[in-house]
């Protein structure tokens, strides 16, 4: 009999000069497969799992509580169906397997009970048809992957081996309910978010900057807070009209994703103008494309030089918010992770820079500063992004319009995108502005019907008519001109009496008819708005607060000169050719701190007072808290309009460090309730009765 020993010698000669395989993964076949088939999910985004996942954890549930609840009844003897009129058939009887038919593999019950599901959600429960299209393609992903190819195509019973395979959502019960719960409610109308508009932009635009200018002081916690959320607004809106992206995109904007001083491009020259880059790396649908490097080829960098519209211009707005938040609210430079558009705390005037702000604070963003340049509307999450797509295909001036592959380059849409985005952005608007008849009756005709986007008007040759209005306008603002020039003059520089009008006789006579039409499409005036009360009289004493059409008729000694000069217009680099800083004003909050005082937040828990105690004794930069409250002087609470909630934390932290001693087991047998406001209220009350404090009376009680 031979060895072990000499049967390894023997194998080792055989092989002796040849390189044996060599298992370079390190891990076994099951594990390896395993891990393969974890990996093969990520063909959908996490957030996408994860919602589906909630799908599947749903529908088994409730199936299970179902399956309950009919054994139950049947245990009672009750009948399960009231409805005389309905008799089941004799076949209707529960399958046994129905109760789990949505554990494991699918068997036939399966689709029936996805599609039980389904109409439970939808008739029952009164649900939209995105509940049945998300539960289709929730379970449909899951029996996809469940065992390579086995149940992918139609759901259909294989004779051979005696199984089901396919995918149960293919099934002609699963897709006849979904198409029942998509018809439930009848034909819908479609609603989509509303269009920021270039110019409801304007209108909203200057309205801000005449309540806000760029250069308008900060002198105290109420400035402060105002400038924020103008400079904030400017800044997000810019983004979003001309990088197009959803309000979510936006807010989740980091310092690493903009640079101020970019390289100069390929073949650049001294005299091209500067611009800023933008890398928007986590756009809505680019995952795909990471997996084919074709990321780059859909555009994540974007250049953005100063616009002649400056209300749509980043370069200039996020600039200025930048500059002013390094400044006032940071008060440090930008850290790669800090975010752009931050929670803004309840003051006002301090934030949380690693955390976004969210979409319900946008929402109330936008609406407040639409509603209050007089110009509401549905705005939603897209309304920038549908905006200014549809100003760079259609509304542009003509020269400056975009074609249709740059707006899909711009937009990061795929070739093939689904149920054709580009025509619901673009050419539904387009379609309604060409084949609306509703201003038939205008002395201007705008002839939409006969050229892309009413170019025709545009391009038509001044008429007889439209001169005349053109020279009639030209001849009343030359006499309005001089007027008010006279009007400045001391009486010694004009004789009494001297006939004004001379200097102004009409160039043109006869009736005026209407105005020109270059005249009529492109003057847009702001908005009539008043100044805020609240500073119009301590910052600017020479503007009265009344209503006025149109900032340029303000003097220029009553505001700073770029603002006069023109504010949809002036672009940041030519307020910096001026020597002056937009950015910077005249007084800081609080000077003397390197950091704005901040309480941050604590989340809620069994140990959340313990976090109350350590913010009190120690500072924590990584959530913005670079004071301790044990040090903070009695101003900062009240400059930065903190008062009552440093109280409120000092007198939890001071009740647990010097009534009890740091004894936590006595402290929490003392105030065994839950959360930071109860514990507060319990405090107070063990105060009130020990006669620490005054009881509050209240409005209507009486005398003690």
């Amino acid at each position: 009999m031979v060895s072990k020993k000499a049967e390894a010698q023997k194998l080792s000669e055989k092989h002796k000069g040849k390189k044996l395989p060599v298992d370079t993964t390190g891990k076994t076949f099951s594990a390896l497969r395993k891990e393969t088939t974890k990996n093969a999910k990520r063909i959908r985004s996490g957030n996408t799992n994860t919602a589906y996942d909630g799908i599947i954890k749903r529908t088994q549930k409730w199936l299970k509580d179902f399956v309950e609840g009919q054994s139950q009844a049947q245990k009672k003897g009750e009948e399960v169906n009231q409805d005389d009129d309905f008799k089941e058939p004799v076949d209707s009887e529960m399958d046994p397997e129905f109760s789990t038919c949505l554990d494991n593999t699918p068997i036939k019950s399966t689709p029936e009970a996805i599609a039980m599901f389904m109409s439970w959600k939808c008739f029952d429960e009164k649900k939209g048809k995105s509940t049945a299209e998300q539960i289709h393609a929730g379970w449909k992903h899951h029996y996809k992957l469940l065992d390579g190819d086995k149940y992918r195509g139609s759901w259909r019973f294989d004779q051979v081996t005696k199984e089901w395979t396919g995918n149960p959502c293919d099934s002609a019960a699963v897709m006849d309910m979904l198409e029942a719960c998509k018809r439930k409610d009848g034909e819908s109308e479609r609603n989509h978010s509303k269009a920021m508009s270039i110019v409801i932009m304007e209108k909203v635009y200057s309205w801000s900057m005449v309540v806000c200018p760029d250069d308008f002081p900060v002198v105290d916690a109420a400035s402060l807070a105002l400038k924020m959320r103008h400079l904030r607004y400017r800044a997000f809106a810019s983004i979003g009209f001309t990088i197009w992206t959803r309000n979510t995109e936006t807010s989740h904007l980091q310092a690493k994703h903009i640079d101020l001083d970019p390289h100069p491009r390929p073949g650049a020259t001294p005299t091209d103008p500067p611009f800023i880059q933008l890398n928007l790396r986590d756009r809505k649908n680019w995952q795909k494309k990471e997996g084919k490097n074709e990321t780059q080829l859909s555009g994540h960098k974007y250049n953005c030089y100063p616009q002649k519209i400056r209300a749509i211009c980043v370069y200039t707005h996020l600039r200025i918010w930048m500059k002013f938040s390094e400044m006032h609210i940071l008060r440090r430079n930008y850290k790669p992770d800090d975010f752009i558009f931050p929670t803004i705390n309840a003051n006002g005037i301090t934030i949380q820079s690693t955390q976004p702000i969210t979409p319900e604070a946008v929402q109330k963003m936008i609406s407040e500063f639409t509603d209050s340049a007089g110009t509401p509307g549905a705005f939603t999450t897209h309304c920038f992004r549908r905006g200014g797509a549809q100003f760079r295909f259609m509304f542009a001036s003509i020269g400056e319009r975009w074609t249709l592959a740059r707006i899909r380059w711009w937009g990061g849409w795929a070739p093939n995108e689904k149920r054709d985005t580009l025509i619901r952005y673009l050419l539904d608007e387009l379609n309604t502005y060409e084949e609306d008849h509703s201003d038939a009756l205008a002395p201007i005709d705008r002839k939409a019907y006969e050229s892309h986007a009413g170019e025709a008007a545009e391009m038509a040759p001044l008429s007889t008519s439209e001169g005349r209005g053109l020279f009639k306008l030209v001849d009343e603002s030359i006499k309005t001109q001089f007027s008010m020039a006279f009007s400045h003059l001391s009486p010694r520089g004009v004789p009494q009496g001297f006939p004004v009008s001379q200097f102004s006789s009409p160039l043109v006579q006869g009736h005026y008819s209407h105005f020109p039409t270059s005249f009529a499409q492109t003057h847009r005036s702001p908005p009539s708005v008043p100044f805020p009360q609240t500073y119009a009289h301590q910052f600017l004493p020479s503007v009265q607060c009344v209503p006025f059409s149109n900032p340029s008729n303000l003097a220029l000694d009553t505001v700073s000169v770029p603002y006069a000069a023109g504010p949809s217009k002036a672009t940041y680099a030519q307020l910096a050719a001026t020597g002056s800083d937009p950015s910077k004003s005249s007084g800081i909050l609080l000077p003397g701190l390197a950091h704005l005082p901040v309480i941050p937040k604590i989340s809620p828990g069994l140990d959340a007072w313990k976090q109350v105690v350590l913010d009190w004794d120690k500072a924590d930069p990584a959530r913005d808290h670079h004071y301790a409250l044990k040090n903070w002087k009695a101003e900062w609470a009240k400059e930065t309009k903190l008062s009552a909630h440093y109280g409120q934390r000092k007198m939890i932290a001071l009740e647990f460090i010097n009534t009890f001693g740091r004894d936590e087991a006595a402290f929490t047998a003392a105030y065994p309730m839950h959360g930071i406001q109860q514990l507060m209220l319990a405090i107070r009350n063990s105060h009130q009765d020990q006669g620490l404090v005054k009881r509050r009376r209240g409005k209507h009680s009486g005398a003690v």
